[in-house]
C-alpha cells in the first residue's frame, strides 16, 4: 500500500470513528432520559413506602448503581455534605450538570423545588406530573435522536469518503 492509500484509509477512519462518537452522545441522552425516569420512580417509592427525609432520599438514589451515568445526585450530596441544604443542593448540583438537556434540567428543578415542602400525598402528585412530563419529553424526543445517530453514523463515512475523492 502507497501513503496515499494510507492516508485516504485514515481520513475515511478518522471521519467514521467522529460520526460514530457523535452518534453516541444522542444515544447516551436517550439513555440518561430513561435513566431519569427510572430515578423519578424511585423517589416516588421512597417517599410512598419510607419516612425519609429529602437528604436521605438524595443520598439513596446518588449511591444505587441504576443512577450512575447521572451526575447531579452524587454532586448534590457534596453540596449537603458542605453544609448546603437541600433545595440549594439540587439546584446548584442540577444547573451545574452539563449532560442534561434543557427540558429535563427545567423539570429538575422544578422536582426539587417541590421536594420536601409538602406531605407525602401531595409531594407524590408532584412526582407524578413530573414523571408524566419526562415521558412526554421522551416520546418526542427520542424518535429525534434516532434519527440523528443514523444520520451522524452516515455522515461521518460519507464525509471520510468526499474528501478522499476530492484528494484524488
Amino acid at each position: 500500500m502507497n501513503i496515499k492509500t494510507l492516508g485516504i484509509l485514515l481520513i475515511i477512519l478518522v471521519t467514521t470513528l467522529t460520526g460514530i462518537r457523535i452518534s453516541g452522545e444522542y444515544a447516551m441522552r436517550e439513555k440518561r432520559i430513561d435513566c431519569l425516569l427510572l430515578m423519578t420512580d424511585r423517589i416516588v417509592s421512597l417517599i410512598k413506602y419510607g419516612s425519609f427525609h429529602t437528604r436521605e432520599i438524595l443520598k439513596r438514589v446518588a449511591s444505587d448503581k441504576n443512577f450512575q451515568m447521572i451526575e447531579f445526585p452524587k454532586q448534590a450530596v457534596k453540596f449537603i455534605d458542605s453544609g448546603k441544604d437541600f433545595a440549594q443542593a439540587w439546584d446548584m448540583s442540577v444547573r451545574n450538570d452539563s449532560t442534561l438537556g434543557c427540558e429535563e434540567r427545567e423539570i429538575l428543578l422544578q422536582m426539587g423545588s417541590s421536594l420536601g415542602k409538602s406531605g407525602k400525598k401531595s409531594q407524590i402528585s408532584m412526582m407524578e406530573i413530573h414523571t408524566e412530563n419526562l415521558r412526554s419529553i421522551r416520546e418526542r424526543i427520542v424518535p429525534e435522536l434516532r434519527n440523528k445517530r443514523k444520520l451522524y453514523s452516515s455522515l461521518g463515512v460519507l464525509t471520510g469518503i468526499f474528501i478522499s475523492v476530492m484528494l484524488i
